[in-house]
């Protein structure tokens, strides 16, 4: 699998840690979905703020979505 950086507004973002997801929105009723969330400034080329800049992202017509969680903390007694 290949990986592609996105040009946005704020130029590039890379990095693992880059984008954090807080909330989702799903209206099954009107087929809506929104993810809120904050981009980390330090994962953005070509700027030097190293704050975190507040998104979201909506979708109409959704049907139906998938999410899983990558990260796992296992803490084994």
């Amino acid at each position: 699998m290949e990986h592609y950086l996105i040009e946005t507004k704020i130029v590039y973002i890379y990095g693992r840690d880059a984008i954090y997801l807080d909330k989702i929105y799903h209206n099954y009723a009107k087929r809506k979905l929104k993810f809120v969330g904050e981009i980390n400034g330090d994962c953005c080329s070509g700027t030097d703020d190293e704050s975190f800049i507040k998104f979201s992202l909506a979708f109409q017509g959704v049907f139906a979505f998938n999410s899983t969680e990558l990260d796992i903390l296992r803490i084994e007694s």
